[in-house]
């Protein structure tokens, strides 16, 4: 590699990896990576990055356009103008980065995402031997030495003919001009061409080719100066002869004159190397932080639009929530910072952790973008949930809860994802009809509460509910008839004081207090939450969490509109009247803004000595024995 370091390409760049160039030298396969070579150059406004040289084969302007591009969509905050400033210095992209941003992540996202940095592969088959073989770059020289032999004893034998030709012409021309008075005299009594040819061969014993020379020859070539050029000629043609005799089939003459041929090729075509060669790869990785730190708004809806916009969009517009598709409800609406994730939850048992970041950035009066554009997620699938967590550690737990009656708690750290934007399941779901119905947050003391779809609710705690992983079913949540479906689920933690709202699709809302429910074991038969006619039916559509400060969003027929209601609670048992909407429509969604936070002023359940002490003792006592049992029968008998 001293004598061929690598390629050399005529735009430039970095060629990284030299193990793996003396792989693709070795054996004539294989790839290296090629980067643009640029520098930093600072300034009081910004800092700008320099491209000076380019991978060979890519298009300067399609790479200035998706530069600009990533600028505009924001794909990355932080890029302030790129221009190209090329002429006759040469190559000159020029992109000025925000003095705040975070230099390295903003270049190493142009160089993953753009041509920046290309992969060229090596794939070196030849032509050997009359069929193509793939080639490392010792065997690729023995058989251009070998070709080189081949053509320069053909061109060698060839010379040497023509000489020889020349030779034989020449002794000819000699000869007859030496006899110029008999070769005047042949011509004069000569009637023909071809007469004078025949008496020239018989005369001078000569063959018809040269015979054909002498005849062409012109009259002022008959002086005594043309003849002497022709026997200098000749002598010289003898010369060439010898050399030509010794080259042929000699191999150590042969590789002699390769190497001048070689030498002459490198004095005349010699250019300086363009392309560096550099030890290791570099692998650019996507930091999923942002380059900068600032707050957001950030806007989500059931159908799964996300997207972000600065305080100063939010602050400036009149409207309480951005542009929507039809038959789409906003369903959260929250403050953030940049380097924050968001933990979301939808119907089919799939979660996402997405950075706030990555999220589409927009004015706030305009629609965002749907979450499949940054991650695997289904565009059929409904958000049900959506968390701020701030701290994966907490010794919280994850509940939820299936339309077809099953529920569990999952441990909060399962969640904490290390690739982000990526579908994961969390809940097995029976069939294509079943769905998830809610999801919430369990402080490890917090009660859960239920209601089915004629009106039927149970309160129990959360400690029977097992904790199990991410892709198993859960237990039975209720007891509940084969027809009837679990339609809202809600985790109260013993500090908050809301009342919980059970709403239904005809437009009536039921609101109580649920610390003046008993709290019953899992499998008890539920209460009668209100009372459900078949006639007159109200099935439930979910149930929600209520506040005096936040805003409820209901979605009738495609429309949205405030949902407003008295916040009070009532008994239990008492018939559901249609008090939000008209009997002509029925809800489909019922959401409210705010997006729960999960940081350090949410405080989890510390068990007690005691209550660790009673658990030991129960523990015991469930892994006793018959015979455990005779022996402290008979201690007690002694």
């Amino acid at each position: 590699m001293e004598i061929i370091p690598g390629p050399d390409f005529p735009t430039g760049g970095i060629i990284r990896g030299k193990e793996n160039l003396k792989e693709c030298l070795e054996t004539g396969g294989g790839g290296v990576q090629v980067c643009s070579k640029y520098e930093i150059v600072e300034s009081k406004t910004c800092n700008s990055l320099i491209i000076t040289e380019i991978p060979f084969g890519v298009v300067k302007k399609n790479l200035v356009f998706s530069i600009d591009k990533i600028r505009v969509d924001k794909e990355i905050d932080g890029i302030i103008e790129v221009r190209d400033e090329s002429g006759r210095n040469g190559l000159r992209i020029v992109i000025d980065i925000r003095k705040e941003a975070k230099l390295d992540a903003v270049i190493s996202y142009l160089m993953k995402k753009t041509k920046l940095v290309v992969n060229y592969n090596y794939n070196m088959i030849s032509i050997c031997d009359k069929k193509p073989i793939k080639l490392g770059i010792l065997p690729i020289i023995d058989f251009y030495v070998k070709h080189e032999v081949e053509v320069i004893n053909r061109r060698t034998k060839f010379d040497l003919a023509k000489a020889l030709a020349r030779h034989h012409i020449l002794e000819g021309m000699v000869k007859a001009i030496s006899n110029i008075d008999e070769l005047i005299r042949l011509v004069r009594t000569s009637h023909s061409k071809e007469e004078i040819k025949q008496r020239v061969c018989e005369t001078f014993y000569l063959d018809m080719d040269q015979a054909e020379a002498i005849v062409t020859i012109q009259l002022h070539r008959l002086n005594s100066v043309d003849v002497q050029q022709l026997i200098d000629e000749v002598e010289d043609l003898k010369k060439k002869e010898a050399e030509y005799e010794s080259i042929i089939d000699n191999e150590r003459k042969i590789k002699s004159i390769i190497c001048s041929e070689l030498e002459e090729i490198n004095k005349k075509y010699k250019t300086p190397r363009l392309s560096q060669i550099k030890e290791e790869t570099k692998e650019y990785v996507i930091d999923n932080q942002p380059t900068i730190k600032e707050d957001v708004m950030v806007s989500i809806t059931r159908d799964g639009y996300f997207k972000r916009s600065s305080i100063k969009s939010f602050d400036s517009s009149e409207i309480e929530y951005p542009t929507l598709k039809q038959g789409d409800i906003i369903f959260g609406i929250g403050k953030f910072v940049t380097d924050q994730t968001i933990l979301c939850f939808t119907n089919r048992g799939n979660f996402i952790q997405a950075s706030v970041y990555q999220l589409f950035e927009n004015k706030w009066k305009e629609e965002g973008k749907h979450i499949s554009t940054i991650t695997n997620l289904k565009g059929d699938e409904k958000i049900i949930k959506v968390f701020d967590v701030k701290d994966y550690s907490k010794d919280a737990y994850i509940v939820c809860a299936t339309k077809s009656n099953l529920i569990k708690r999952i441990s909060l750290s399962e969640f904490k994802l290390d690739k982000f934007n990526r579908a994961v399941c969390y809940q097995k779901l029976k069939d294509d009809e079943d769905e998830v119905i809610g999801v919430d947050i369990c402080d490890g003391d917090s009660f859960i509460c239920l209601v089915s779809s004629n009106g039927k609710a149970i309160q129990y705690h959360e400690s029977q509910v097992p904790v199990i992983g991410l892709r198993s079913a859960g237990v039975k949540a209720m007891k509940l008839d084969d027809k009837t479906t679990v339609e809202g689920m809600i985790a109260m933690n013993k500090d908050e004081k809301e009342n919980i709202a059970v709403f239904t699709r005809q437009g009536g809302v039921k609101a109580f207090n649920p610390y003046t429910i008993q709290l019953m074991n899992r499998t008890n038969k539920p209460y009668e939450l209100y009372k459900y006619y078949r006639t007159e039916p109200h099935d439930t559509l979910t149930m929600i969490k209520t506040h005096d400060d936040y805003k409820y969003y209901g979605l009738v027929n495609g429309t949205i509109i405030n949902v407003e209601f008295e916040n009070k609670h009532s008994p239990a048992g008492k018939n559901m009247r249609n008090t939000l909407i008209d009997g002509t429509g029925s809800f489909d969604a019922i959401t409210s803004t705010p997006i729960q936070v999960i940081d350090d002023s949410f405080k989890t359940y510390q068990v007690s000595e005691k209550e660790i002490q009673v658990s030991v003792e129960e523990e015991i006592e469930n892994t006793k024995t018959i015979f455990d049992y005779l022996n402290d029968i008979g201690n007690d008998e002694n």
